[in-house]
């Protein structure tokens, strides 16, 4: 969980008066992506999930949901699928 702090102007016309706003952010642990509710930061690590990637390289062992992406990722990696 990661904690953000901005000051804003509450008034545009005079920037001397400020309000705090803070922010906790919710950090995915594998790819630091973040997320401000954390139901969605559950929802994206679902994602993660090897059980969301049933299709894999016969080469190197990256996973995905469709065969598409492991074909594309086979020609581009690999130089074949």
């Amino acid at each position: 969980m990661l904690h953000i702090f901005f000051l804003l102007p509450v008034d545009e016309d005079d920037e001397t008066t400020v309000k705090d706003i803070s922010y906790v952010l919710y950090e995915c642990k594998l790819c630091r992506d973040t997320f401000i509710v954390r139901e969605d930061l559950e929802n994206h690590l679902k994602h993660h999930s090897m059980e969301n990637w049933p299709l894999f390289c016969a080469y190197c062992g990256y996973g995905d949901r469709t065969v598409a992406r492991v074909a594309q990722h086979c020609q581009q990696m690999h130089g074949g699928n």
